[in-house]
């Protein structure tokens, strides 16, 4: 996926003359490019012939001037056909997917993140769409949910948009024909024209992804906007795109809506603080409820357990929903026997990898004895939170199972049991259950590969070199020496990038002199 920015330069006159007043917003949309994860290509298409207009020599920016005898054949027309122009230039030049972003937004940090999750949500059910990334990301909060339905006749501006590969050069092609050879309507109505009459849905990033840079907030909907009343529309959309199918109701509450969900079969698949939700719903209750007593049950801060409550409730209405094609929801019969008089918890302790054993010990052995599973807060980078409950710490009135000695011992069948130990025996776990809850989700795996596919192209190989507290216990826990290292990596292709990991990289920089070392 590349990265174009469009714009109309307007800081300068047909001369090249530097207009008075005229503030070069580019920069900033530049800069916020590179705070992001975003290292890809960028193309910057402007509709002048001056390659000075760029701000500054970036080496990962292209620029695509247009040259002499374009400019002459534009230079007297509309600001808006000359946005159109540059508009049907990118998307003729692109060869896949692409973001196309005008040149006064700013990005949020981690925006490719979120778009790449967002994206991979979306093409689970679309194939042919747009996305509208214009969401104002300093003043809103996050959304539980991805994306909404944002109806063709109602879509302004074009600020930031993803357009996948299925249709750009369809789009392209509509643009030349309907604007580029006889200008009829700026390109923002032309591209809305576009998917009316094709059908295509336009959905709007409910991940915020973008901010004006001009002075006072905007959404970048083609006119000044205030955020608030954007705002507004956004949660309402959301209520009734979200909930509309799901024989529920809601109701407005500060910052979001609380909904009570009739008694239906489970969702398939249904597990995890999904299951826990909505073994509570009984169609009197509503999330707010069920929140308050979760929280209480297990002494827990209640804003925590709102927000793992509302995601929860997200992920069953979207499985209750008939999805574009009118197809129901499969479901299966029996609703889950879960209740909170019977959890299983744990105590994690030691690094990444003997945490993983402990949360897997504690989800199987939930899985055998029909528990709530409910997991310590983890510093893993959200990794696994779909699939895991997570509390501050276990909860006060559960018994506390100890392993008594490291090798595998069978545990007692109890309910409300704190699990306490390193429990470093595959005997311990219900493989089904331990691969199906500690593989990562999809749709981040989908999304490193993206932002690292030029080294992950290149085959590389991972060293891990672990020193730190190993180096104050030589005789319980050896730290290896250099050679083991050159003994390894003699075993590969000498030609392959090697990626050290380590809690000591100066050493490593220091002692280890292999060649293509990152």
């Amino acid at each position: 996926m590349d990265v174009y920015i469009s714009t109309v330069d307007r800081t300068v006159d047909p001369a090249g003359q530097p207009l008075a007043g005229k503030r070069n917003f580019l920069v900033a949309t530049l800069r916020s490019l590179e705070r992001s994860a975003w290292i890809g290509r960028t193309y910057l298409f402007f509709n002048s012939p001056w390659t000075t207009y760029a701000p500054t020599a970036r080496p990962h920016v292209i620029p695509k001037p247009i040259d002499d005898t374009e400019f002459a054949a534009i230079a007297n027309r509309p600001t808006h056909y000359r946005a159109f122009y540059n508009y049907w230039r990118i998307l003729s030049h692109a060869s896949r997917a692409c973001v196309v972003l005008e040149d006064d937004v700013r990005l949020a940090e981690n925006w490719y993140e979120l778009l790449a999750y967002t994206i991979d949500e979306v093409e689970r059910k679309q194939n042919r769409y747009v996305l509208a990334l214009y969401c104002c990301y300093e003043d809103s909060t996050e959304s539980t949910s991805y994306t909404w339905r944002y109806p063709a006749k109602n879509f302004y501006g074009t600020q930031g948009m993803f357009y996948p590969a299925s249709i750009r050069s369809e789009l392209a092609n509509f643009l030349h024909q309907h604007g580029v050879r006889r200008f009829r309507e700026p390109y923002d109505l032309a591209i809305k024209r576009f998917c009316i009459e094709n059908q295509v849905p336009i959905l709007a990033c409910r991940r915020s992804l973008l901010q004006h840079t001009a002075p006072r907030d905007s959404t970048g909907l083609g006119g000044d906007h205030q955020t608030s009343s954007f705002q507004t529309r956004v949660e309402h959309a959301t209520s009734a795109s979200v909930f509309r199918a799901s024989n529920g109701h809601a109701s407005p509450i500060r910052g979001g809506y609380e909904i009570s969900l009739e008694q239906q079969p489970n969702p398939v698949a249904c597990n995890g603080p999904a299951a826990l939700v909505w073994s509570l719903c009984d169609g009197k209750r509503t999330l707010g409820d069920i929140a308050r007593e979760i929280a209480s049950t297990f002494a827990q801060p209640l804003e925590r357990i709102e927000h793992q409550v509302a995601r929860a409730a997200t992920e069953l209405s979207a499985r209750f929903a008939l999805d574009e094609t009118g197809e129901p929801p499969r479901v299966q019969s029996d609703p889950p026997a879960s209740s909170l008089a019977r959890f299983c918890s744990c105590r994690l302790r030691g690094g990444l990898g003997n945490q993983m054993f402990q949360v897997a010990v504690t989800l199987s052995y939930a899985q055998r004895h029909n528990l709530v599973p409910l997991i310590p807060q983890l510093q893993w980078g959200g990794a696994f939170d779909h699939a895991l409950i997570q509390v501050d710490s276990p909860p006060p009135n559960g018994r506390v199972y100890s392993e008594p000695e490291f090798s595998h011992r069978e545990l007692p069948c109890d309910t409300g049991i704190v699990l306490d130990g390193y429990f470093q025996s595959e005997r311990y776990f219900d493989e089904p259950t331990v691969r199906k809850f500690l593989t990562p989700d999809p749709a981040v795996i989908r999304a490193l590969k993206r932002r690292h596919r030029v080294l992950l192209e290149q085959e590389p190989i991972s060293l891990h070199v672990r020193r730190g507290d190993y180096l104050s216990m030589p005789d319980f826990h050896p730290v290896l020496p250099v050679g083991y290292y050159a003994r390894a990596l003699s075993r590969f292709d000498d030609r392959r990038t090697v990626a050290v990991f380590s809690d000591d990289i100066a050493w490593c920089r220091a002692n280890l002199a292999f060649d293509n070392l990152v």
